[in-house]
């Protein structure tokens, strides 16, 4: 099982050139199957 990060939402929906390999690594490890967020990473990205 992994945890997800609050990093791992922000980079997933950055639109900054210089981020897009992050946001590559955070798209593949999203597709994942075995994860799992905490609500206080929810709170966080939504902030």
């Amino acid at each position: 099982m992994r945890f997800v990060d609050t990093n791992i939402l922000l980079y997933r929906v950055s639109t900054d050139p210089l981020e897009s390999g992050k946001q590559e690594v955070a798209a593949a490890t999203l597709a994942s199957r075995d994860l799992c967020l905490s609500v206080q990473v929810l709170q966080e990205f939504y902030v």
